[in-house]
C-alpha cells in the first residue's frame, strides 16, 4: 500500500513535491518509489519513513490518525456498477464539494452544472483533465481505498481528484484500486471514516 501510495502522489501537484523532498530528507532515489522492490527491507523502511513525514503513515497522525490495524490489500477493478458505493473520506473540501453527501457522483453532477468553482482546494482543472484523459484510454495509478466485508461502502483513501473524474465519465472503461479490507471497528475508529459507516 505504501508503495502504490507514494507511486499515486510523485507526480501530483499538491503532493509531488513532499514526496520528493522526502526523497531528499532521507537521501533516497525516485527508484524506489517508481520501481519499488518490495521484498527489499531497507526500501520498504524509506518508502514508510517519507510516506510518515508527509501523511502520517505510522505515527496516528494526520490521514492515518487512528489507521485501522490489520487491513488485507487486494487489487482490484473498479466499474460504473460501483460508483453509486463510492464515498469520499470525511473532509470538508470533499464533503463540501459532494454537497454534503461525499459521493463523487454528486461532486461530479455539480462539475457538470458548473457549480463548485469557489472551492479553491478543489483541483477542477485537473478533475477534468484527467477525466478527457481517462475517455482518451490513458490509464491512471489505481485509487487507494478502504472497505469492510460487512458493507458496500467503498472510501477513497487517495485518489479523490481521479475518482472524480471517473464519476465524471459516468464509469466508462474502469478503474484500477488497491482495496484495503478493515474490520468494521477499525474503520469506524479512523479519523476520516465517513460518519455513517
Amino acid at each position: 500500500m505504501v508503495a502504490s501510495f507514494l507511486q499515486a502522489e510523485i507526480d501530483s501537484s499538491r503532493w509531488g513535491e513532499a514526496v520528493r523532498q522526502g526523497l531528499t530528507t532521507f537521501k533516497l532515489t525516485e527508484a524506489i518509489v517508481r520501481h519499488p522492490n518490495l521484498n527489499d527491507a531497507a526500501q520498504n523502511c524509506g518508502r514508510s519513513a517519507i510516506l510518515g513525514l508527509y501523511r502520517g503513515w505510522q505515527q496516528d497522525q494526520m490521514l492515518f490518525t487512528r489507521w485501522p490495524d490489520g487491513v488485507e490489500w487486494w487489487f482490484v477493478t473498479l466499474d460504473k456498477e460501483d460508483l453509486a458505493n463510492v464515498r469520499y473520506l470525511n473532509h470538508p473540501d470533499w464533503r463540501k464539494f459532494s454537497g454534503d453527501t461525499l459521493r463523487p457522483t454528486v461532486a461530479a453532477d455539480r462539475i457538470r452544472r458548473g457549480e463548485g468553482a469557489s472551492l479553491e482546494r478543489i483541483p477542477l482543472v485537473a478533475i477534468k483533465a484527467i477525466a478527457v484523459a481517462m475517455r482518451d484510454g490513458v490509464s491512471f495509478p489505481p485509487v487507494i481505498a478502504l472497505a469492510t466485508r460487512e458493507s458496500s461502502t467503498i472510501i477513497i483513501v487517495e485518489g479523490m481528484t481521479r475518482m472524480t473524474a471517473y464519476a465524471l465519465v459516468r464509469g466508462e472503461g474502469e478503474l484500477s484500486a488497491l482495496l484495503g479490507i478493515a474490520r468494521v471497528a477499525g474503520l469506524r475508529a479512523w479519523a476520516w471514516c465517513p460518519p455513517e459507516e
